[in-house]
């Protein structure tokens, strides 16, 4: 019988585990053991200290949540937006935690527009463009009667109790750049596989396609918003089926691998 690693998932920015739970309750459907933090400063989770607000810091912050939940063991890590950025620090700095990843939508290439001349940098992207962009994002979901309330019940909160720290957030993610990380994953051969959506107005095609370059990874396209996983959690759970080289009518009576677990952990 053969046992599959947890799944670890890391959240978006503004978020929390709780607005990803149908995607996540699949997961546990099909007998998955699945960690899903909320990470510091989101969902009531006590902030990184001001001096020690980086990726970096997020990613220790997760290697000690792992190792006092498993262990030594390994995951897979399926990083979300913000949440793969985190995944790519972890898997850099703890090699030995992290067996693969699934970046969703996820930051860590630098580039904002290119258009095979001139590049400008996620950092030169005005800080109003992001916020229409995220206003757009949500409009062009298909079904944003259901995103909405499953995004305002993490998204909301954590505003109205923490709004400095999703700012001192959002500016870092803002100033990220993951290449040479990246890179290192790549020579270390790492499975990687990046996924973007086409109606994304928060990653661009240009940052996606950056990302892809430096993994060495074509990746892979769906259709959707930046919150397609929410949207539409069946498209997730196959690009996670697929990744892993299972089929798609997988189920926990085929592959038996343990009790699902769900665990919104607070640190």
């Amino acid at each position: 019988m053969q046992k599959y690693k947890p799944l670890l998932f890391l959240h978006g920015w503004g978020l929390g585990p709780h607005a990803y739970r149908p995607a996540i309750k699949q997961l546990l459907s099909l007998g998955f053991t699945v960690y899903a933090p909320a990470l510091p400063g989101f969902s009531r989770t006590p902030s990184l200290p001001v001096n020690k607000l980086s990726i970096e810091e997020y990613a220790k912050w997760v290697e000690e949540f792992l190792t006092m939940k498993i262990g030594g063991d390994q995951v897979t890590v399926l990083g979300h937006s913000f949440g793969g950025g985190i995944a790519i620090k972890l898997a850099h700095k703890f090699p030995e935690r992290v067996s693969a990843i699934i970046l969703i939508n996820s930051i860590g290439s630098p580039v904002w527009i290119s258009n095979g001349k001139a590049t400008q940098r996620m950092s030169e992207r005005p800080l109003w463009n992001w916020g229409q962009n995220l206003i757009a994002d949500l409009i062009l979901s298909t079904n944003w009667f259901r995103v909405f309330p499953h995004i305002l019940v993490d998204a909301l909160p954590n505003l109205i109790y923490r709004p400095l720290d999703m700012w001192k957030v959002a500016t870092m993610i803002r100033r990220a750049d993951l290449s040479a990380e990246i890179k290192q994953l790549k020579q270390r051969k790492l499975p990687v596989l990046p996924v973007w959506s086409d109606r994304d107005q928060l990653i661009s095609k240009a940052s996606f396609d950056a990302l892809c370059q430096a993994i060495g990874h074509k990746g892979k396209t769906v259709r959707g918003s930046h919150a397609w996983l929410i949207e539409n959690p069946d498209i997730f759970i196959e690009t996670v089926l697929s990744f892993l080289s299972l089929p798609h009518n997988f189920n926990k009576r085929d592959f038996p691998i343990g009790t699902g677990t769900w665990l919104p952990a607070r640190g």
